[in-house]
């Protein structure tokens, strides 16, 4: 008896098609991001110069912080930055998450998204769905259909001299 295997290994389209990918992440988040972690490193900046300026103070002006006990750098720089929490909005996350919720449903009830075929209207079924849409910048087809539906049909074998299958 004799068998051969095609494609088998690194070969297979499993393993060809197994590559680790970014996670897609819209324009907009990317921004927000990117703003965010500027933000971070400025109040990081902001707490340090009050920290300094906090120890350069207490030094001149003994007389003046003769009844307040002298702060370590590094516990004001802590103290300035819980004071600058407030510079990170959490409330801007959660905003941009409401809209991105409401524009959702507004996708959902649009009526130019009615399928005929599902009888059915758009849906979104997560958040970014909406920010996901503006990403598209190539669609690639053909004519054979195999970047649509790939399927393996069992067409013939051959054991023993004898054909199975066709």
């Amino acid at each position: 008896m004799i068998a051969a295997c095609i494609y088998s290994g690194s070969d297979t389209k499993v393993v060809l098609n197994s590559v680790k990918f970014e996670p897609k992440k819209s324009k907009l988040m990317q921004e927000v991001n990117k703003l965010v972690i500027e933000i971070f490193i400025w109040q990081l900046i902001i707490a340090m110069v009050c920290s300094l300026f906090n120890t350069i103070l207490e030094n001149s002006y003994p007389e003046f912080t003769k009844h307040i006990p002298k702060a370590n750098f590094w516990i004001m720089m802590m103290t300035w930055w819980l004071l600058m929490t407030y510079f990170i909005p959490i409330s801007l996350m959660v905003t941009m998450e409401m809209v991105k919720l409401f524009q959702g449903a507004v996708l959902g009830r649009d009526q130019r998204g009615w399928s005929d075929l599902y009888q059915c209207f758009t849906s979104a079924n997560n958040t970014s769905v909406n920010e996901n849409l503006g990403q598209i910048k190539f669609v690639f087809t053909d004519k054979t259909g195999t970047l649509t539906k790939n399927n393996m049909l069992f067409r013939n074998i051959i054991c023993g001299g004898e054909l199975y299958g066709a």
